[in-house]
Formats: C-alpha cells, sequence, structure tokens
C-alpha cells in the first residue's frame, strides 16, 4: 500500500475549486469553502487523458480533526519535508508524489 494525496475527478458543471472542496470533504471531513489556495501545478497529461492539478493551502488542522471515510481513505498523517524525502527513497508514497518536495521548496515561501 502507497500513500497519496487527497485526489478526484470533476462533476459535470464543477469548477476546480468546486471538486477540491468537495473531495477534501468527501475524504477528509475538511471544509476548504473559505479558504484561499495556491495552484501549484495544472497540466494536461496526455498519457493519463486527464489535467492534473496540485493545490496548496495553508490551514492549521490537528489530526483529530480529520474525519476519514474509510474507504477512498484508511489512515492520515502529517510528515515534514525531509520524512516526505524519506519516504520517496523508500518507495512507500504513489509516484505522482515523487515531486513534491521541489513543489513544496518553491512555493513554501509564497504562503
Amino acid at each position: 500500500m502507497l500513500w497519496e494525496c487527497t485526489a478526484g475527478s470533476a462533476i459535470s458543471g464543477e469548477t476546480n475549486i468546486d471538486t477540491i472542496n468537495r473531495e477534501v470533504m468527501e475524504e477528509l471531513g475538511i471544509d476548504l469553502s473559505g479558504d484561499q489556495g495556491t495552484q501549484m501545478v495544472n497540466i494536461r497529461r496526455d498519457e493519463h487523458h486527464d489535467f492534473y492539478e496540485v493545490w496548496l493551502y495553508k490551514k492549521d488542522i490537528a489530526l483529530s480533526e480529520i474525519h476519514i471515510d474509510g474507504v477512498e481513505v484508511i489512515d492520515v498523517k502529517w510528515v515534514s519535508l525531509s520524512i516526505l524525502e524519506k519516504m520517496i527513497e523508500n518507495n512507500e508514497l504513489m509516484p505522482t508524489l515523487s515531486g513534491f518536495p521541489d513543489l513544496y521548496r518553491v512555493y513554501i515561501n509564497k504562503i
């Protein structure tokens, strides 16, 4: 089993922000509807037939405030950059997350 970030697909008529708010609420029980996010990645991936977006939100949330559904999400944890890099080295993350340390370094000072 590998670690992954919250993800999902838009429903017809949804904006990307609507989709983010719905998916994070469904999977983690976190309401981002009043928060401002920073778009870090927005690319079309022809090999996957999709658009890939990564958003960064700054919000103080304790693990005890997260309510997982037990189906799409079975566990959560906060990690530091060094732990994230160690998880990548140990092949504990989905391959799509391998670029997250670089994104973190670029965007952390912008929030």
